[in-house]
């Protein structure tokens, strides 16, 4: 499926958006396939999951008519409804921030082409730092909760930063330092516990495909813009990059 993407990008001779033209429609797909959704509901999902992000106001209505998720195996639309709010454009922008941190580290880019082995740990670095979901996650105390000198009251609106987690001092040295081969590397870009995202594996798995076939395939592959001028999507709670274009 990415050799196709990449196929239809061979002969491109200026820059190429690589979130527009590979990272959104690689990871659409794949999480489309997954669950089910056949090629004529994918426009209309698509739509509403952008709707849903960017809270343009209400979702458009799906239609059972239309919107059929695996019927031959007795997946429903809730099915699809779990994937339409969490799923492809974090992978997305998991994938378009990948290639953007070996292509603003080219020192660890060389290590990696030296050394492909290191794809696994490149990969957990890349979900340690490319934490999509804005800035912070809204929780309500359940109880009264006493943290240190402040008391949670029940009902208090509690925000945490999961960007901040992943780059603590006390846990990970040198925490902004992008470092492929970085070990140990407990970072909870996926969650924790009973909060863990069920789709770990296949993230990990695209991000894996992604990375080492891109620049496999793309040796030359470079930023066509500077890279102060590469611009985070701050719209929609799953985060990104606005673009990313690349010349190879």
């Amino acid at each position: 499926m990415l050799d196709s993407i990449l196929d239809g990008l061979s002969d491109r001779t200026g820059p190429t958006d690589l979130c527009a033209e590979l990272a959104a429609p690689f990871a659409a797909r794949m999480v489309f396939d997954v669950v089910g959704v056949r090629e004529e509901d994918r426009p209309l999902c698509l739509h509403r999951s952008h709707l849903l992000r960017v809270s343009e106001g209400p979702p458009p209505v799906l239609d059972p008519a239309r919107i059929r998720v695996m019927a031959d195996t007795g997946q429903d639309e809730a099915t699809l409804a779990f994937f339409d709010v969490t799923e492809h454009e974090t992978l997305a922008a998991r994938i378009a921030y990948g290639l953007l941190f070996l292509l603003a580290y080219p020192d660890q880019l060389c290590r990696l082409q030296r050394t492909p082995a290191l794809i696994s740990s490149a990969v957990e670095e890349i979900l340690r730092l490319a934490v999509p979901g804005g800035s912070w996650i809204p929780r309500y105390a359940r109880e009264d909760i006493e943290f240190g000198p402040i008391l949670i009251e029940r009902g208090d609106l509690v925000v945490f930063s999961l960007q901040s987690a992943n780059r603590d001092e006390g846990v990970f040295p040198d925490a902004n330092r992008f470092l492929i081969d970085r070990s140990p590397n407990q970072h909870i870009g996926f969650g924790y516990g009973k909060y863990h995202c069920l789709a770990a594996h296949l993230s990990r798995l695209l991000l894996r495909t992604a990375i080492s076939t891109v620049f496999s395939r793309m040796p030359g592959l470079r930023l066509a813009v500077p890279l102060d001028r590469i611009e985070v999507d701050r719209t929609q709670v799953t985060g990104g990059l606005n673009a990313l274009p690349v010349v190879w």
